[in-house]
């Protein structure tokens, strides 16, 4: 059994560079095994599925992948940058989450990993980098990775790419243990706040904004809910729930809490958009004024209601309306708020819009 167990061990390092080449997912460096090797590996592992008999010592020798770290490379260097272990677990359970994004906060720039197709990028104001998940049995195993230089920055490309260049390392101190991780993956309930007040979600009409540029916007950047959807919202952020379902006008929306306390997305899976939502603690006056604001003083055309989701301004006075300057005709903040992201017009009368005014 024993040279079996080293020829297993050999050829399983070819074999997963071969998943790498397909999946673009990198795994644990080991012998530089051709591709006839690969293939050679993979005829004697069918043939050992089809003779259970003969699997004697076959896996029993190779440890799992339990271990996983996630890097960046440096676009000027191409160089191996890991991330700390409790950024790598956040973006280890967005990736469980099958979240599109997750922000890494102001300790790095307000940078944001998009996890979705695979294809992992790190962007920030200034510009992107490319991000790779790598599997470890071990955590002090070591990982190669291979890169090129490109027209504007360095990228992970397939080994043996021509122009590529080998970059190794070892990351034993930012290395997850993922076995360990799966009992964490449950949100932990919010502190208790023994504050005096009320807690107010508001969603940012502006896309793109990351928790860092939050506190930097005035007021008037920030929608509010209805007080039901405001305590439907807060209740499953105490209950420890990771999401949340609420209906905004035509819109439906998920709630999606966290990685940074205090902090949540409201996505549209049917537009695929995103917003940044935030909690703040205001004064139980502060809050009761927020909910009851009503329509303009004065509306000139009389309306009476919503024309994008037809239900009457009486009946849903706590919700934020907007009176377009010019032709005067007035909707639900929320409905109208995919023809501001459009820059469309009026849906009434079809006049241009100025959305600046929403700004002001």
């Amino acid at each position: 059994a024993w040279p079996l167990v080293v020829f297993a061990k050999t050829m399983g390092a070819a074999c997963r560079r071969a998943r790498f080449r397909e999946a673009r997912e990198p795994l644990v460096a080991g012998d530089h095994s051709s591709d006839e090797s690969v293939g050679c590996f993979e005829r004697c592992l069918k043939r050992r599925r089809a003779n259970p008999e003969e699997n004697v010592g076959f896996s029993a020798t190779e440890p799992a992948e339990r271990w996983v770290v996630w890097v960046s490379i440096d676009p000027r260097s191409g160089q191996i940058f890991p991330y700390p272990k409790e950024v790598s677990q956040l973006l280890e359970l967005g990736l469980k989450r099958g979240d599109a994004a997750v922000s890494l906060g102001d300790s790095f720039f307000g940078a944001t990993v998009e996890l979705s197709d695979g294809n992992f990028q790190q962007r920030t104001a200034r510009g992107g980098r490319d991000v790779q998940r790598l599997l470890l049995r071990r955590p002090e195993e070591t990982v190669t990775l291979w890169v090129r230089q490109g027209r504007y920055r360095w990228s992970v490309v397939d080994a043996g790419t021509a122009g590529s260049q080998e970059r190794v390392a070892s990351m034993p101190e930012e290395a997850v243990d993922l076995s360990k991780l799966e009992e964490q993956r449950e949100r932990e309930p919010p502190p208790p706040d023994d504050r005096e007040g009320v807690a107010l979600w508001q969603w940012c009409h502006e896309l793109h904004v990351t928790p860092a540029q939050a506190e930097h916007l005035e007021d008037c950047f920030w929608g509010i809910y209805t007080e039901q959807q405001n305590s439907q919202i807060e209740e499953a952020y105490q209950g420890a729930e990771r999401q949340v379902e609420i209906t905004v006008g035509v819109r439906q929306y998920q709630v999606v809490f966290g990685p940074i306390p205090g902090f949540a997305r409201q996505e549209d899976q049917r537009l695929r958009k995103r917003r940044l939502m935030r909690r703040r603690w205001v004064s139980e006056e502060d809050f009761r004024r927020r909910m009851t604001q009503d329509l303009p003083a004065s509306t000139e055309r009389e309306q009476e209601e919503c024309i994008l989701c037809l239900c009457d301004f009486a009946e849903t006075a706590h919700m934020p309306v907007v009176e377009l300057p010019e032709c005067k005709h007035v909707f639900h903040r929320a409905c109208a708020q995919q023809l501001v992201d459009a820059r469309g017009r009026c849906p009434c009368c079809r006049a241009e819009v100025d959305w600046a005014f929403l700004a002001t």
